[in-house]
């Protein structure tokens, strides 16, 4: 997890507060807008990757052909100790009318990142994630811990579900969940895996960390936090077949993350324009 602050602050005086709120500076609520129409509400979390920062969200939050939105709000500290002191930035979502945002070449694949301009950002203060941050085969720290992450595992999901977290503190709620399908396999043929909690509506977007530490005395022991995966949404199943005939059902407590490694890898700019 890497900081960024303002200019004139020194990082020695404030590290511990840093680190207690790091994975609450890493996310921001977003305010989905069409025109000045507010459209939807989601989640996102800043990673940076070959030196660009990037806002990065379930793509379906952003390209909805039933509103067509067109920007995004996020809202971040300005004062480490005082929390209720924000800033509301705007990021236009087309740019000549094309799409700003990358996303990944598979279509089936639900993420999107919007590059960041870090001088939008002055005196303000937040986290990022790094590739170092991933949860992967592919990340030397943790190869050797992805086999030990067993079905039932704990996870974290760090989100803003609608109106229900801290809006006076702007920080998010962390709802915990547990591992559903085997980690590194792609559930059914997909690059993601399933998470069994309870996660509201909003919270599409929200980084998934894994969170299976415990303390010993001082000896921390067990997998440290680490970025596993974006949260899509639930699964969706529109009945269940039983003796009795069909029961609808509305949620059943399933959803899907995809891997946080795709963050690194197989992203493309997209060149559709806005209808």
């Amino acid at each position: 997890m890497r900081f960024i602050l303002p200019e004139d602050v020194d990082i020695d005086k404030v590290k511990g507060r840093l680190e207690y709120l790091s994975f609450s500076l890493a996310t921001t609520p977003l305010e989905i807008f069409k025109g000045d129409t507010l459209v939807g509400e989601a989640t996102g979390f800043f990673y940076r990757r070959d030196d660009k920062l990037f806002l990065v969200t379930a793509k379906h939050c952003i390209f909805d052909e039933r509103y067509c939105p067109d920007r995004v709000v996020i809202r971040l500290h300005t004062d480490i100790y005082d929390l209720r002191k924000t800033a509301r930035k705007e990021i236009n979502l087309y740019k000549n009318g094309e799409k700003i945002w990358i996303e990944h070449e598979d279509m089936g694949v639900d993420l999107a990142l919007i590059e960041i301009d870090t001088r939008a950002l002055e005196n303000c203060y937040f986290a990022y994630f790094t590739k170092e941050d991933v949860f992967s085969e592919s990340n030397p720290k943790t190869k050797d811990l992805v086999y030990r992450f067993e079905v039932g595992s704990p996870l974290l999901v760090i989100g803003y579900p609608l109106g229900l977290y801290d809006k006076f503190n702007n920080l998010p709620v962390h709802r915990v969940a547990f591992l559903a399908s085997k980690y590194a396999i792609s559930f059914g043929g997909k690059p993601c895996f399933l998470l069994d909690s309870y996660l509201p509506e909003g919270m599409s977007g929200s980084p998934v960390l894994t969170a299976t530490v415990v303390f010993r005395g001082s000896i921390a022991v067990g997998i440290p936090y680490y970025l596993a995966g974006v949260l899509q949404g639930p699964v969706q199943i529109p009945y269940l077949l039983t003796q009795k005939g069909r029961i609808f059902v509305n949620d059943i407590g399933l959803y899907y993350a995809f891997y946080a490694d795709l963050l690194e890898s197989g992203t493309v700019k997209s060149n559709n324009k806005n209808k």
